[in-house]
């Protein structure tokens, strides 16, 4: 199981009467640990292209305040499943469509490399609009679970102070 940190940003009510709670989770990125990262312009175009923060909702029966840290994960089966589908799939559907179109095309009026690039090109974003179908559907299982509330953290540290009495 993956697990990362969140905060739980609002707390509601749903129509059952039971408490449901917002949390948001931080994207990272590793230049934010580098220490040429104001010099690198790689952090630059992370900075740029780094997406917003995810919400979740999870309902819940602790009480609990706005601003905990609570702890979500995610299965690691199901996530190399999500990356399989968004990322080599479609490479995979784009590199066998495109070659089979040039093997069956050849010695046809379409034997052209760019009619070949087209069908791969379209049967790609084809692919597309059925993995997102697919992960639509499956959104209930792409979702993070909540795996418990940790403990509130007291804003103020006690320290302890030394009183000198002077005589």
């Amino acid at each position: 199981m993956i697990i990362e940190q969140g905060i739980i940003t609002d707390i509601t009510h749903n129509a059952h009467k039971e408490q449901v709670i917002e949390v948001s989770t931080a994207i990272k990125t590793t230049c934010g640990s580098c220490q040429a990262e104001s010099n690198c312009s790689t952090s630059v175009v992370a900075k740029f292209f780094t997406p917003k923060a995810e919400a979740f909702k999870f309902t819940v029966d602790e009480t609990v305040s706005v601003g905990q840290q609570v702890e979500l994960g995610i299965t690691e089966n199901r996530l190399v499943q999500v990356s399989f589908y968004l990322y080599l799939l479609p490479i995979m559907v784009f590199v066998i469509t495109t070659a089979l179109s040039i093997e069956l095309l050849a010695d046809t009026a379409f034997g052209h490399e760019l009619v070949a690039l087209l069908v791969g090109l379209m049967s790609t974003i084809g692919t597309f609009f059925i993995i997102s179908g697919k992960l639509k559907a499956d959104q209930q299982q792409s979702t993070p679970a909540l795996i418990k509330i940790l403990p509130m953290k007291s804003q103020f540290p006690v320290q302890a102070i030394k009183i000198q009495t002077i005589d």
